[in-house]
């Protein structure tokens, strides 16, 4: 919607009443704050793409794994993607991969 009509009336309207405010500087604790924000942003926005990204590397790679946990980003299920990165690897796996999900490393 353009509001140019009415940004030049209000301009105007200000202009002859002449009810000016006085500007006061932004505190620096205000502008890092702002800042401080912004790269909080930027982080979360980072983090969600590389879980998308993540989450298309492994369909590509394990078309199922998603329905095996619950939680896909758990402790379990990332250091079990770490010790057998591929499907052969787990499939190859045998007693070690029952091992290791009965007694994951790290968890």
């Amino acid at each position: 919607m353009k509001t140019d009509a009415v940004d030049a009336y209000q301009l105007c309207e200000l202009y002859y009443k002449e009810e000016f405010e006085d500007h006061n500087q932004r505190g620096i604790e205000l502008l890092n704050l702002r800042h401080l924000t912004r790269q909080y942003d930027s982080l979360t926005q980072m983090y969600v793409q590389v879980k998308l990204q993540f989450q298309a590397v492994l369909d590509q790679v394990f078309p199922d794994y998603r329905g095996i946990f619950g939680d896909l980003y758990s402790k379990v299920s990332l250091l079990l993607l770490k010790e057998f990165a591929t499907p052969k690897g787990m499939l190859t796996a045998g007693e070690q991969l029952n091992f290791f999900l009965k007694y994951p490393l790290g968890a």
